[in-house]
Order: structure tokens, then sequence, then C-alpha cells
């Protein structure tokens, strides 16, 4: 096992996203427990690496077995999110693809 904090951040873990009335909740469902919940999106992204960071630290130190991700690239979002998405990609006239990643990279 390689025991490297920089080794695991590194590392895509699938993000679920849940919609709420106030706001965002997310959860990287491979390691139990790291959820975090946050007003907006630019903040989810944010806490969410945090709290992977955080679980990744505790695990490390407590030598618990950390799981690895599958190779894919893999974010899983509520039909109704990507519905949304869509529609504001739409409106740029962009693909899904195109309008997320622009986004994302407007984060960064």
């Amino acid at each position: 096992m390689n025991n490297n904090i920089n080794y695991y951040m590194s590392l895509k873990y699938p993000i679920e996203i849940i919609v709420g009335e106030n706001g965002y909740f997310a959860e990287i469902p491979l390691l139990e427990g790291c959820m975090t919940q946050a007003h907006t999106l630019e903040e989810l992204v944010d806490m969410i690496q945090d709290s992977k960071k955080l679980w990744l630290e505790w695990a490390l130190n407590n030598n618990i077995s950390i799981p690895l991700p599958d190779e894919q690239d893999t974010i899983l979002i509520p039909k109704m999110m990507k519905n949304l998405l869509k529609e504001k990609a739409a409106l740029e006239n962009k693909t899904l693809n195109e309008y997320i990643t622009q986004r994302l990279e407007y984060l960064s």
C-alpha cells in the first residue's frame, strides 16, 4: 500500500452530488463517511476535496485500508441536475461535456 497522501489525493474517486432546497450535498461512496455540504457548487468542489484529504489522513494515521477507485473517471449526479445542466449548456450552444468542463475550469 502506498501511504503517501499526495498519491491518494491524485486519484479520481467518484463523487455523488445531491441537490437540496438549501444547497448541495456530496459524498465519496468508496471512502465511507467522506461527505460534505455547501450552499453553492463552487463551495462544494473545495469542501469535498477538504473532506477527502481529512478522510485519507485519518485512514493513513490509523492503518485503515484505503479502497482504490476504478480506472474510469466517474461522476454521479441526479437526473434532475443533469437535465438542468443540459438546459444551461443549450442556452450557451454547448454540449453538456463542454459546459461542465468550462464550469469546472472556471473553478480551478
